[in-house]
């Protein structure tokens, strides 16, 4: 009896101190003897257990241990209702402890991949409004560059000219060693003559209602020009040849006046006087404007010569300028609500006669002391008509600033606008240059 009373120790004994190694020592809370202070902290009981339980399981972890911290655990998950000290089963817990751990990791991963997809989604949209902002600077930079295109476009290739322009209708000779393209949109009333030396825009023109001359436009007045840009009453120019001073008298000063838009760089401004409105815009480099000596000059260095021209080399001009002479003057009649006018060849050749003979015989007058006044030419000419007029000038730098002189003459520009004419023939010789208007039978 004896011996199965102590094998029954002997077995109590293991059993406890399995449970003792497994689970460690119980931590049991004392009640403060009476009279005494408690400095002791009331635990609830469940929470006392749990919390000092795991920690007490937690110490004979090890390893595991490091890889847990209770503090990240929600006891309140586990379940261990009706659970002693005793009864706890480290197999059991320590499952539960690592799903909770790993849910904690997962809720955390899970926060810090949302918050993550936040700051992407943030940053998309920061991108986005990034790129809509940089769209709209672009956008607002291309009106920009759109709008001022034309001034831009001195100094810049051919190609630059055709990736804005396009193709010219055709390209002219000039008295001044640049080619001239012509562009004529009739239907958007816009008429652009840009010249081209050694592959370099030395000047642009542009005419009409929609052209693209900003920061002005087409109809402005004389002082809602001179709000964006200052008018210079005698412009000196500077280039490699010397100093240049231009003296427009009254007449020029009042409708083409000169201005320096940045260095190097000048804008001839085209006014109908009369009606007080910008018609046009001619940009030019230094050089360019000092070529074409658009007025009175004086100056400190050297000033090149004109060409010492025969009819082969003059011919191409002239004909290039006829042509000029009836765009310009469509342009502006369509800009005044008049219909275009017909090219006639019969007349041309009569236009072409005068202005050689004023020319060859040094006079400016619409009697020609050899061949009479315009209808003995017509006669001469086999032209029938039943209303004629004419228009002449001499000296200007070109076609255009003719077709702009007679518009500022007020007898000129009656002929120039009249709706009685329909046809019109043109004849240039050298700096001469005839308009008759024509009504046929």
């Amino acid at each position: 009896m004896f011996r199965q009373l102590g094998f029954i120790f002997i077995v109590f004994g293991i059993t406890f101190g399995v449970l003792v190694w497994q689970l460690g020592w119980p931590e049991w809370v004392m009640p403060a003897e009476e009279g005494q202070e408690d400095t002791s902290t009331e635990i609830p009981e469940e929470s006392m257990t749990m919390e000092d339980s795991l920690q007490d399981l937690l110490s004979n972890l090890g390893e595991t241990r490091d890889n847990i911290n209770l503090d990240e655990i929600d006891l309140e998950s586990i379940d261990l209702e009706g659970l002693t000290i005793d009864e706890l089963n480290l197999q059991e817990i320590l499952p539960v402890l690592e799903e909770e751990t790993q849910t904690e990791q997962t809720e955390e991963e899970e926060a810090s991949e949302e918050e993550a997809s936040n700051e992407e989604e943030i940053s998309e949209e920061e991108t986005g409004n990034e790129e809509q902002q940089s769209e709209s600077e672009h956008l607002e930079e291309e009106e920009t560059i759109a709008e001022d295109s034309l001034q831009s476009l001195i100094g810049e290739s051919e190609e630059a000219v055709q990736n804005l322009l396009g193709e010219a209708q055709r390209v002219d000779p000039s008295l001044y060693g640049y080619n001239v393209h012509v562009y004529l949109n009739q239907e958007h009333q816009e008429y652009i003559l840009v010249g081209i030396m050694d592959n370099v825009v030395q000047t642009v023109l542009a005419l009409g209602e929609e052209a693209s001359v900003a920061p002005l436009q087409a109809g402005m007045s004389r002082s809602e020009v001179e709000n964006h840009l200052q008018v210079e009453e005698e412009p000196t120019v500077e280039t490699d040849d010397g100093s240049f001073t231009f003296h427009p008298d009254e007449q020029e000063a009042a409708d083409r006046p000169l201005v320096e838009l940045e260095d190097g760089i000048w804008a001839q401004l085209y006014f109908d006087t009369i009606d007080d409105g910008l018609v046009g815009v001619r940009y030019l480099n230094s050089e360019t404007i000092v070529n074409h000596r658009p007025y009175s000059i004086t100056y400190r260095g050297s000033l090149e010569e004109r060409p010492n021209w025969g009819r082969e080399e003059w011919r191409p001009v002239e004909e290039a300028a006829e042509q000029q002479v009836l765009e310009a003057t469509n342009v502006i009649r369509q800009s005044f609500g008049k219909d275009p006018l017909e090219w006639d060849e019969e007349v041309a050749q009569v236009a072409y006669l005068h202005s050689e003979d004023m020319a060859q015989n040094n006079y400016f007058a619409h009697d020609s002391p050899t061949s009479g006044a315009l209808q003995d030419r017509m006669t001469a000419g086999d032209v029938s008509f039943m209303r004629a007029g004419e228009n002449i000038a001499a000296q200007y730098v070109d076609a255009t600033s003719a077709v702009i002189g007679w518009l500022n003459s007020e007898g000129h520009r009656v002929n120039l606008l009249s709706e009685d004419f329909s046809h019109l023939g043109v004849g240039v010789y050298e700096r001469h240059y005839t308009q008759n208007f024509l009504t046929p039978w």
